[in-house]
């Protein structure tokens, strides 16, 4: 197929966007491909737009616990989480790097109301991830609060990670950055 134009969009060629609008350009030109003679600049746009779409990060996350100052406590005082919001007899928000820790009363969050209703129960889990320098300093700063470790895991190339519970038994862990990186 030569003269057919190639711009590469991650994945996706130029000839494949054309192709799923229906067409595809031969020699600057459109030619028909089954069921039209020219592609449709809004479609165009739509896929590209379509292929270029993607989730950055989880922005939040949330756990559900049985006492508020208890978890205030914990994520504050033992791991210096700064709290960001709270509503007494609800919830109370953290602020973990870019990330949001929302921690809810279950059975409040349960009700709904201004926002759709949720809820959960169990050992949840979540990771903390923190620079390779600072690795070590947490997990001391775990110890010497008295919160024990219950695994160290190697997860090779020099990544690791250790795991520690919070007040309502949720699996915590602390990451080393960089570890699920695309690569």
């Amino acid at each position: 197929m030569t003269g057919i134009k190639k711009a590469s969009i991650f994945n996706m060629s130029f000839i494949d966007i054309l192709v799923n609008a229906g067409a595809y350009w031969y020699n600057g030109k459109p030619k028909h491909c089954g069921y039209v003679e020219h592609v449709n600049a809004k479609k165009l746009v739509e896929i590209i737009e379509k292929s270029l779409m993607e989730i950055k990060k989880i922005k939040e996350t949330c756990l559900y616990v049985a006492d508020l100052q208890r978890t205030r406590s914990f994520y504050e005082g033992q791991l210096g989480l700064p709290v960001i919001g709270e509503v007494k007899g609800r919830h109370i928000f953290f602020r973990a790097g870019a990330s949001v820790l929302l921690c809810f009363l279950p059975e409040m969050s349960k009700k709904g109301g201004t926002l759709p209703p949720h809820f959960g129960s169990g050992q949840l889990h979540l990771a903390f991830e923190v620079s390779r320098e600072d690795y070590d300093g947490w997990k001391n700063k775990i110890e010497e609060a008295g919160i024990p470790v219950e695994q160290e895991y190697d997860w090779g190339r020099g990544y690791l990670s250790f795991y520690f519970r919070d007040p309502d038994q949720h699996l915590l862990e602390i990451v080393m950055e960089g570890m699920w990186e695309k690569n």
